[in-house]
């Protein structure tokens, strides 16, 4: 069966026959950055084609290995943004809750 699997959360369509996983239906994040962190739109677009590689390969077990030691480099030299960033996520969460 070819299915659908989140990377972070390892949902699949088997056990959440509702979901389309489209990069984080799941809700879990998976972008960092927004566009107006770049000097220009190709170096977004090269940002958004290696996130879309890391979760193809983690998603099919391609070069895994390398694949979470490229992501574990990205969060220790991406700290502060990542968590300001879930900061504005958790106020965003407390508001959609209330």
């Amino acid at each position: 069966m070819d299915e659908a699997i989140c990377p972070r959360c390892k949902t699949t369509k088997y056990r959440n026959p509702s979901m389309v996983l489209m990069v984080n239906t799941c809700g879990h994040t998976l972008y960092n950055r927004q566009e107006e962190e770049f000097s220009g739109l190709r170096e977004y677009n090269d940002y958004l084609e290696e996130v879309e590689t890391i979760i193809f390969n983690l998603s099919n077990n391609v070069d895994v290995e390398l694949t979470k030691k490229k992501v574990e480099e990205y969060q220790k030299s991406n700290k502060s943004n990542i968590q300001r960033n879930r900061s504005k996520l958790e106020g965003l969460e407390a508001i959609f809750v209330l």
